[in-house]
């Protein structure tokens, strides 16, 4: 689990072992600010995955991306 301050980068590539049939999904966004999505309020999810199989992108928590998701290519990590 990174720190509260770090986010994992865009370009990285990460699955999800409670849907294993969503496949590898990228993310291709991060809003460390969690508000982008949500104008008026701010909240925990800052990744924006993009799953290769059903071609859908979601906001997750940072939490469970970094806890609940296997990294499988990792491009770094940003402090902020």
């Amino acid at each position: 689990m990174l720190s509260k301050n770090e986010h994992l980068n865009i370009g990285t590539l990460v699955t999800d072992p409670n849907f294993p049939d969503d496949g590898v999904g990228m993310i291709v966004g991060v809003d460390p600010q969690g508000n982008s999505h949500h104008p008026y309020q701010c909240n925990d999810d800052i990744y924006r995955v993009h799953s290769f199989v059903s071609g859908h992108g979601i906001w997750l928590d940072k939490d469970y991306v970094e806890r609940e998701c296997i990294l499988i290519y990792s491009t770094g990590k940003t402090c902020y």
